[in-house]
């Protein structure tokens, strides 16, 4: 069978030197994951794929961005269907919606797809995940369950490029 790593997360809000610390522990915790999971021979590594998602409080187009999605080795899977399909990026934290109290309109929450990850001198690498769709959800002006947009993504595991 084929396996799905899902790892989620929420960065914090405010402060930039946190959120760089937490991205690093993130990237440290999947590799730790993985190498205990290799080690342990429970699943077959070549026959998964890994995701990490959430809200990282992060701008996309950002220095910031451009930083977390280097250090993690990460695809932006929204973005990447988006361009494929020539669609529009739209926000997942804005004003539209009522639970928001100030007048902003951002993506700030992601998907991202890990196709490999380095832990010490080894190397794992993964299925790539294709995205078949992504939308960003969004609720009725006052009916809404949270002050973020959701995403919803059809994913479907690619092929090694070996």
């Amino acid at each position: 069978g084929k396996y799905l790593f899902l790892f989620n997360t929420h960065l914090d809000p405010v402060n930039t030197e946190n959120k760089i610390q937490q991205l690093k522990h993130i990237k440290e915790f999947i590799g730790e994951t993985i190498l205990n999971v290799a080690s342990e021979d429970k699943v077959d590594l070549t026959r998964s794929s890994v995701i990490l998602l959430g809200d990282f409080n992060i701008a996309y187009g950002s220095s910031e961005y451009d930083y977390m999605v280097e250090l993690l080795g990460a695809r932006d899977l929204y973005k990447e269907f988006k361009l494929r399909t020539e669609g529009e990026l739209e926000s997942t934290f804005e004003d539209t919606n009522s639970l928001v109290l100030w007048r902003v309109s951002v993506r700030i929450d992601f998907a991202f797809g890990l196709d490999g990850v380095r832990v010490g001198d080894k190397f794992f690498e993964f299925l790539p995940l294709e995205v078949e769709s992504a939308e960003v959800v969004k609720q009725k002006k006052g009916k809404e369950f949270s002050d973020h947009w959701g995403s919803l993504f059809k994913l479907l595991p690619g092929q090694r490029k070996d």
